[in-house]
């Protein structure tokens, strides 16, 4: 589960430059941390010039924490030489070059409230560069990380479906699909049973005589019995 939580907000004071920081810690849980999850530290901050204008453009930041105050041991260092400042404000991802781990904040030196460690922000506009003070010591959000992690819970039961939710409209007909080609023609099927016979036509008119034919010759008398 991903937390956020403001850890602290100082003004500082350097010779050119006037820097008001929010210092945000962003964790992951250590289950996520395990599965090399990246640790990062959200810095914004407000920049300023001398008579109290806010600056625009690009400005370089370098950020370095330390186990104490002044001058302190440096654990960990990450530059940003060209980070956008848009009416005085400056935002930065602590972690994204140089991994932060939670190495960092464990062990000594420490106070009644914990592990000491501090903040150091160097700022360059390109004509001033300077160590801004005092440091920003590094509050109790960050050490969540370092903590122990304890065992999962069972998984709970399954709930009841939910109700079934109405039909919608109807979408529009979409456009017809490609006439596929013509199949190859079929086997030629039985032939069918012989049809009802139609009825008989009326007899038709009687035609003309014909002509008579010649007589032929009369053959011999035969002979006379007794």
């Amino acid at each position: 589960m991903l937390t956020s939580r403001e850890m602290n907000r100082r003004s500082f004071i350097g010779k050119g430059i006037a820097l008001t920081a929010t210092l945000t810690w962003v964790f992951d849980a250590l289950e996520a941390i395990a599965q090399e999850v990246p640790l990062l530290l959200s810095y914004q901050g407000r920049l300023t010039d001398a008579a109290g204008f806010p600056k625009n453009g690009t400005v370089g930041l370098s950020f370095r924490i330390l186990d104490g105050p002044v001058p302190g041991n440096a654990l960990w260092s990450e530059p940003h030489p060209a980070v956008s400042a848009v009416n005085g404000v400056v935002n930065v991802q602590l972690g994204s070059v140089s991994p932060l781990s939670p190495s960092i904040f464990a062990g000594g030196p420490a106070d009644g409230f914990g592990p000491m460690r501090f903040l150091e922000v160097t700022v360059s506009d390109g004509t001033v560069t300077e160590v801004l003070a005092p440091n920003l010591r590094i509050t109790s959000a960050a050490y969540a990380m370092h903590g122990t992690t304890g065992p999962t819970g069972p998984q709970g039961s399954t709930g009841e479906p939910g109700a079934t939710g109405p039909m919608g409209d109807h979408g529009p007909t979409g456009p017809g699909g490609i006439h596929g080609p013509t199949g190859p023609t079929g086997a030629l099927g039985p032939t069918g049973p012989s049809g009802t016979p139609g009825y008989t036509g009326p007899t038709g008119p009687t035609g003309p005589t014909g002509p008579a034919g010649s007589t032929d010759p009369t053959g011999p008398t035969g002979p006379t019995s007794s």
